[in-house]
């Protein structure tokens, strides 16, 4: 006796999308350098240094790393110091 069997078959598509913004970069007096530096969002200086956010933040609360905080709270990392501190 053989049984009815029903093939089913499964397609899945996939989309993906990239959002391209431009780079916030700002020249700008670093107190800490004191010089003019490159100064780069948090966002970027996570892209760049390669580090999770939260460290990045930690190495602000440690003096490791310079940084400009606007009266907005949008944070901005001294290039040079994240620089150094990639070392």
């Amino acid at each position: 006796m053989i049984k009815n069997s029903k093939k089913i078959t499964s397609i899945t598509r996939r989309h993906e999308f990239f959002v391209m913004r431009q780079r916030l970069r700002f020249q700008l007096f670093c107190e800490q350098c004191a010089d003019e530096q490159e100064f780069v969002s948090l966002d970027d200086a996570v892209l760049f240094s390669g580090l999770a956010a939260r460290e990045v933040v930690r190495l602000i609360e440690k003096g490791r790393l310079h940084y400009l905080e606007t009266s907005g709270g949008h944070l901005f990392v001294c290039g040079e110091s994240l620089r150094q501190a990639a070392i």
